[in-house]
């Protein structure tokens, strides 16, 4: 399919759809000048252009079987005092917040 310039910009996406459902090329004629617009297929994921790189010398096996449990334990005694303290300054709050009391 030949194609101005002009005609083109009136009828862009649609004639952009017609190129990705059919396939064909389509030509446009500009100054003296032929290009075309064509639609091309990807036989591979964009993905699959990444190398791979190699970021520790320890096998994966190795970081499976790590032991991070005295980690999770300090962490849960560390968020309940904070938890404790969070509750103390919101009942401390809400006692000068009651009706009645004076400011």
């Amino acid at each position: 399919m030949k194609l101005t310039a002009s005609q083109l910009r009136e009828n862009i996406y649609k004639i952009l759809d017609t190129i990705v459902d059919t396939g064909t090329p389509v030509e446009i004629e500009r100054n003296g000048h032929i290009l075309q617009i064509i639609s091309v297929k990807r036989s591979y994921s964009k993905l699959s252009k990444l190398t791979r790189r190699k970021v520790t010398d320890e096998d994966s096996d190795y970081f499976t079987h790590i032991d991070w449990s005295h980690e999770w334990k300090e962490r849960e005694e560390e968020s309940s005092t904070e938890k404790n303290k969070a509750k103390s300054k919101g009942k401390s709050k809400n006692k000068s917040n009651r009706k009645g009391d004076k400011k």
